[in-house]
């Protein structure tokens, strides 16, 4: 099982708020998977729309396409429960699992 999760800390920090360098995860990513499989195709074509465009452009994307259309969002809690009490309940389990595995929780909600 921690097997599985060292091959996916490769793959979160693309769905990370853009930062300065912020292809180098897609780098990374494109490195742990197989150079013909369909992940590979994606991961270029992010890594391509990515290159060139300044940081503030990123950022202003990111919040256009996650944060603020809550159909797409990347909170998984927020699309099982919506704003209902249960998201709640949900947070602290994904909290409590994640301490679990040792994984990094960082300051954003936990879903």
């Amino acid at each position: 099982m921690a097997a599985a999760f060292e091959h996916l800390k490769k793959f979160s920090p693309v769905l990370r708020y853009p930062t300065a360098g912020g292809t180098q995860a897609v780098q990374d990513a494109l490195a742990a998977v197989a150079p013909q499989s369909e992940a590979a195709r994606e991961l270029a074509a992010l890594r391509e729309f990515l290159d060139g465009k300044d940081l503030y452009t990123l950022e202003e994307e990111y919040t256009r396409t996650f944060d603020i259309n809550p159909v797409v969002t990347l909170d998984v809690g927020f699309q099982l429960f919506g704003l209902a009490y249960k998201r709640g309940e949900f947070l602290v389990k994904m909290r409590q699992a994640l301490a679990r595995c040792g994984m990094e929780q960082g300051t954003e909600l936990a879903d």
